[in-house]
């Protein structure tokens, strides 16, 4: 299953990127987590997020995702600053309702005070395809949306 989610942000390239390539700031952009634990920097580095399933019902209102403190552990297995891109698989086993699950995050400048961010993955379905989808789609745009507010209160000091 392929998701993808595309966004464009009132943010330069730049300071979007510093906020995503922040391993260990999950908590600073995603509204559903609960507390982020990382460990490393970059390519290999890795990190433990945790939910919060009422935010989950918020932004995916509907599906039956039981996540609530559920440990979902990611390493990143892409890094690459220059062209603002990264991509991170979710360890196995997992309590996403999906296996294999790989995805890559890649910000392009569309002028100097703000960027387009493409949020995508790629995985197999555990059951239904499109709760999955959904879920995904959803926790994508938190993190764009997340992205866009955390650089706006840095500005803002």
């Amino acid at each position: 299953m392929y998701v993808e989610v595309k966004h464009v942000i009132d943010v330069p390239a730049d300071k979007a990127w510093a906020l995503l390539a922040d391993w260990g700031g999950a908590k600073k952009i995603f509204t559903i987590c609960a507390s982020c634990e990382s460990e490393g920097e970059g390519l290999g580095a890795s990190r433990v997020i945790r939910v919060l399933s009422d935010k989950i019902d918020e932004i995916d209102a509907g599906n039956s995702h039981d996540l609530e403190g559920q440990a979902i552990r990611e390493t990143c297995t892409r890094f690459e600053p220059d062209n603002y891109v990264l991509s991170y698989a979710v360890e196995e086993p997992s309590p996403l309702p999906v296996t294999n699950y790989v995805a890559t995050v890649q910000i392009v400048a569309v002028d100097e005070k703000s960027c387009e961010i493409t949020w995508s993955s790629q995985s197999d379905p555990k059951t239904n395809e499109a709760e999955a989808r959904g879920l995904f789609e959803a926790s994508y745009l938190d993190g764009i949306k997340g992205i866009e507010r955390c650089a706006k209160e840095n500005t803002a000091d």
